[in-house]
């Protein structure tokens, strides 16, 4: 996918003596006998090269013609620029990509240790080989046939769950895949009532607006403040039978009562400055009986006590990336999907989940 999307598809790879890890099938190995190790080259135009990514073998870079900018670490803040004749030597399981800075097509070699040379990996972690379910919600903006605009949240740590690897505090809710609509009727090819569609849409903001009522403001006990939420304004919203599919980190819950218990309480108390509405949504859709909405960011918060994931509260000013999908029936909401970015929430904190999985 990378090869086609700007800033890398003007990028040729070559595999010279065994195949490399450019994972193409199609890729031509002019000398496939092994050798003990691999060598390979890459091309690229100005301002064209490769991701962040991560190897499960080291690699050196030798630069034969050209300048090149390579970056480094989860975020890619690291970098250097090497010219003709530099040599640089990346780890591996370290996040690394590279692009040619200068003002003419660059050419470099790559060297790898060793007649396998490897995979690329996802996070940093090594593959286990076995079945994963990924977690992925996306908003797409189209104009004139084509997308324009994108907006993905892929559940990170849920992937990372399913490895058999749990990096953080223990979920209240319960974690696993989440499932389709009760009575399977998720997808929808047609052009829904418009009155049906508005009028759902208007139940998720108006549900999404009472959450702005704060009982949490006040000095109660953890009892008599699940109490008030479950005689809060919201519950007019909510089916009795209502399921709320959490990410991973938090996880799902059955029945208003349990989504208090499990999210709602702990989040509010730890949470309890924040504004729903200073960011606000960059997408609100009603479409039959479906709705969305959603924010890059979303929601601006402090985070004032540990009750929510357990983690030590310092005051620190947090945002917070979040998709909702809403499923009405009978006049209520009765399923909710919520992928949220607890990776990027963490973060924030001082809870870096990709640091702490290289330790376990």
């Amino acid at each position: 996918v990378e090869g086609k999307l700007e800033g890398h598809k003007n990028r040729k790879n070559y595999s010279i003596v065994g195949p490399g890890v450019a994972e193409d099938i199609s890729q031509s190995i002019k000398i496939s006998t092994p050798h003990s190790f691999n060598l390979g080259a890459v091309s690229a135009m100005p301002r064209n090269g490769s991701g962040l990514h991560s190897h499960t073998t080291a690699e050196v870079f030798i630069i034969f013609s050209g300048k090149w900018r390579f970056y480094w670490g989860n975020e890619g803040k690291d970098e250097t620029i090497l010219s003709t004749g530099d040599i640089i030597s990346m780890p591996t399981n370290m996040f690394r990509g590279f692009e040619n800075a200068g003002d003419q097509e660059g050419t470099m070699f790559v060297v790898l240790g060793g007649d396998d040379p490897g995979i690329i990996t996802w996070l940093g972690v090594n593959p286990n080989f076995k079945m994963i379910n990924l977690r992925c919600c996306e908003i797409h903006e189209i104009k004139n046939g084509k997308i324009i605009e994108s907006h993905i949240l892929i559940d990170t740590l849920d992937f990372i769950r399913q490895l058999g690897i749990w990096p953080i505090n223990k979920s209240r809710g319960s974690e696993g895949s989440w499932l389709g609509p009760y009575n399977a009727d998720g997808l929808d090819f047609y052009e829904e009532d418009f009155h049906v569609s508005k009028n759902n849409l208007r139940q998720a903001m108006e549900m999404n607006r009472s959450l702005n009522y704060k009982p949490e403001l006040e000095n109660l006990t953890d009892q008599e403040l699940k109490d008030r939420l479950l005689s809060h304004p919201q519950k007019e919203f909510w089916h009795k039978d209502m399921i709320w599919y959490g990410p991973c980190g938090i996880g799902s819950s059955r029945s208003l009562e349990g989504f208090i218990d499990m999210h709602q309480l702990p989040f509010r108390k730890s949470f309890s400055q924040r504004d729903y509405f200073k960011l606000g949504h960059y997408c609100e859709i009603g479409d039959g009986k479906f709705s969305l909405c959603a924010g890059w960011h979303s929601l601006d918060a402090n985070y004032g006590k540990n009750d929510w994931l357990g983690y030590t509260a310092e005051n620190q000013n947090v945002t917070m990336r979040v998709m909702d999908f809403y499923h009405h029936d009978e006049g209520k909401i009765r399923e909710n999907w919520v992928p949220i970015d607890i990776a990027h929430i963490l973060k924030q904190i001082g809870v870096d989940i990709f640091e702490l999985i290289k330790k376990l």
